[in-house]
């Protein structure tokens, strides 16, 4: 990670827009700042993933409607990675519950779809100086969720951080699992090689300790207890 101080001020930025000529006017914008330097502009998430690789940001700004759904995606993917940078998510709808799907995913913050340049720039000083604020149905949500998940894992004798252990990949996988899917019905699922898939279930159930797909199926619970209120 890049400075936190006022006195080490100048962020770098990867900006992951759904076209480029939003992308350079982001850019423009951020520039006028003075603490923000952008160092790339991407359109998809593959793009967005490569130069995070390459250029190591403080922070990723990524628009809600990038196409294939690929602002969720980014988010899974930098979690998954364990990318040492902050995502904040610009163009969310008022829905508090897709809000709470890209915190869970990991973003840090976030800015509506109808909100101004002045509530991006707070947002962002917010985010670089550690702070951050939620609407307060997200912040309801939040607890109600919190809430559900220690009663399924009391309920269940399971454990949630076993979960957080799996990427987005093995998470698609989980599910299908618990569809009751052969390795071969999952492969023609994902389009993937059968052996590709033996490789996931064999992570899954490593990293859950979890000694068959049986069991392994068990943490939807969990799942479910993440994407819902019960």
């Amino acid at each position: 990670m890049g400075p936190t101080s006022e006195e080490a001020s100048t962020y770098t930025v990867v900006v992951h827009e759904r076209d480029r000529v939003n992308g350079d006017l982001m850019t423009d914008h951020l520039s006028e700042l003075g603490y923000l330097d952008v160092v790339g502009i991407a359109v998809t998430s593959d793009e967005a993933l490569s130069l995070i690789d390459r250029e190591e940001p403080d922070l990723v700004l990524s628009h809600a409607n990038a196409p294939y759904n690929g602002s969720l995606r980014l988010a899974q993917q930098l979690r998954a990675g364990d990318q040492d940078c902050l995502l904040v998510v610009i163009g969310m709808t008022d829905d508090p519950g897709a809000t709470l799907e890209y915190l869970e995913a990991g973003a840090a913050a976030y800015i509506g779809e109808d909100s101004g340049l002045e509530a991006l720039d707070q947002t962002l000083r917010e985010v670089v100086d550690g702070r951050t604020s939620l609407d307060p149905a997200v912040t309801f949500m939040a607890i109600r969720r919190l809430a559900r998940l220690k009663e399924i894992c009391q309920e269940s004798g399971l454990d949630v951080g076993r979960l957080q252990r799996l990427t987005p990949r093995e998470r698609e996988v989980l599910n299908l699992l618990g569809e009751g899917l052969t390795n071969r019905e999952i492969a023609d699922r994902l389009t993937v090689e059968v052996s590709t898939v033996k490789s996931h279930v064999h992570s899954i159930l490593e990293k859950l300790d979890a000694p068959t797909r049986n069991e392994a199926a068990r943490y939807l619970l969990l799942a479910s207890g993440e994407n819902g209120d019960g």
